[in-house]
């Protein structure tokens, strides 16, 4: 018998045998379990405008997006960031960094990168397209004190903490660069997202601070109430500017979203929320390093 042939033999031996296909054991396909991205009391976090907003831009076709998208890369992000601004580390800042660091390790984020820019206007903003970045102006810098800059910064970090900074930066480069028909298309509706995500990120804010005044110091300041003035401002009238817009036509708010920064209406959001149960449920969830029985987390 040729070589071959035993082989074969030996093969055929060696089979596994095939039974028919009714006597076949059924494979029982797992299904994946989608991880949430966040714990029920975490979205308490989610201002109900950043939620309607949100839904406007899940109906816009993910192939714009993505052209829009197309222009911007991390290493873009990057190359923009160290040619054009200082970053601030544990060597340069390091007061700033080391508050920072401090708000990274509450929230559970890693620490992002955060740079300098010299900016007349006084602002903050978040980019990043896989890796989050924050920027804070020169002007901001000079108009807050260190530990106004530390509730900035936590709010910085809310952004971060509620993935927004994807979508930011798609909404800062529609309108810094325009992009054309396509960048017609979704600037109304980034724009208004990316208002209404400021209410959010104040709660989050809120809850680093665990209380809405040192987040209202820094809105008002935004408003133009500096150090020199703070004392003779009477706050009563500003909150009464807030409820002329609530107790008007819903179009009233979303000129107010779109317009601007809005930090008038955020004071009053943010002093309303903090006087519900909400806050004080996020504040403990949050006091218990975040801790909850695993029944308690539910698939979004």
């Amino acid at each position: 018998m040729t070589t071959k042939k035993r082989l074969h033999i030996r093969s055929r031996k060696n089979a596994r045998i095939r039974l028919p296909k009714k006597h076949r054991e059924k494979k029982v396909k797992v299904k994946k379990v989608k991880k949430p991205l966040f714990h029920p009391t975490e979205l308490l976090l989610i201002h109900d405008s950043e939620k309607n907003a949100s839904k406007a831009l899940r109906a816009i076709p993910k192939n714009i997006i993505q052209k829009t998208v197309g222009i911007l890369t991390e290493n873009f992000i990057l190359i923009d960031n160290l040619a054009n601004r200082i970053k601030i580390s544990n060597e340069q800042l390091p007061e700033i960094y080391s508050r920072l660091e401090k708000i990274a390790e509450f929230l559970k984020i890693p620490v992002p990168k955060i740079y300098l820019e010299m900016n007349v206007i006084p602002k903050s903003t978040v980019n990043g397209i896989e890796t989050p970045n924050i920027i804070l102006t020169s002007a901001l810098i000079e108009m807050l004190s260190l530990d106004e800059i530390e509730t900035e910064l936590a709010h910085c970090c809310g952004h971060i903490f509620l993935n927004h900074y994807y979508y930011q930066t798609i909404a800062d480069a529609i309108t810094k660069l325009g992009l054309g028909l396509v960048g017609s298309v979704l600037y109304y509706p980034f724009s208004y997202w990316k208002n209404c995500i400021e209410f959010s990120a104040d709660r989050v804010a809120a809850i680093y601070c665990k209380s809405s005044e040192p987040v209202k110091q820094v809105l008002l300041k935004y408003a133009g109430i500096t150090d020199k003035i703070r004392n003779v401002i009477n706050e009563d009238l500003i909150f009464e500017q807030a409820e002329v817009i609530h107790q008007h036509s819903k179009s009233n708010e979303v000129f107010a979203k779109l317009s601007g920064k809005s930090p008038i209406l955020r004071i009053f959001e943010l002093e309303r929320w903090t006087k519900t149960e909400e806050f004080n449920e996020v504040i403990s969830y949050f006091e218990n390093d975040r801790q909850f029985p695993l029944e308690e987390f539910k698939i979004l």
